[in-house]
């Protein structure tokens, strides 16, 4: 593989990145900034330990999409999120 960055993605529909404490309370949001920064220091310090020929970054994102009522829909939403249009707006 001749890649000089990986990028993996963590995907799924907004409301499996989201939780109530019990029914009647508002919705909240898990909180994964902690978890994917610990986890991009460890994949960096692997990527400069292996010395991986040609790759030069590793990282790791959470990615939601809004939560549809067709699988059609998902696909559509998860196309967006990965267009090249989007991508050279948030990379």
């Amino acid at each position: 593989m001749a890649a000089s960055r990986i990028e993996l993605v963590v995907l799924g529909p907004d409301s499996s990145f989201s939780y109530k404490e019990s029914p009647g309370d508002p919705v909240s949001r898990f909180g994964f900034e902690w978890l994917q920064g610990r986890i991009n220091e460890g994949l960096a310090a692997e990527v400069r330990a292996r010395g991986c020929d040609g790759l030069n970054e590793m990282t790791l994102r959470f990615v939601a999409f809004p939560d549809s009522p067709t699988i059609e829909d998902d696909v559509t939403a998860i196309e967006a999120l990965f267009s090249p249009e989007l991508r050279t707006l948030n990379p």
